[in-house]
């Protein structure tokens, strides 16, 4: 039983060293404007350097749309994605000598454009 409390003891601090390594600064803005249009952005900072922001518009018309975007520590690859409300979305990924496009519309029909830099 002790070495059952032990080990248990051990996880728990080995769980909240890993937690505290990847801890994370967040920044959150919300907007409305008279027209009824509404905007949030969630930014997030981890602690490798890499980041991600949410951007979630509501116009006053009902539509909606989506961004996210991912940003690696060194800057070399990013990845973007546009989730509309009808259920088509953009899906855009960057490299340092590439670049991927992948249009899905609301159906499933996929398309895709590839781009090389030499």
């Amino acid at each position: 039983m002790k070495k059952v409390f032990i080990s248990v003891a051990a996880a728990a601090l080995i769980a909240g060293m890993g937690s505290a390594a990847m801890a994370q600064e967040t920044t959150v803005v919300h907007k409305e404007s008279a027209d009824g249009d509404s905007k949030t952005v969630v930014h997030k900072e981890s602690a490798d350097g890499g980041s991600k922001t949410v951007v979630h518009k509501d116009s006053a018309y009902g539509d909606s749309k989506t961004v996210v975007h991912k940003e690696s520590a060194d800057g070399e690859h990013s990845k973007t994605v546009v989730a509309r409300e009808d259920g088509s979305k953009t899906i855009v990924k960057r490299g340092m000598n590439h670049v991927k496009k992948v249009d899905i519309d609301a159906n499933g029909d996929k398309t895709v454009v590839k781009k090389t830099t030499d």
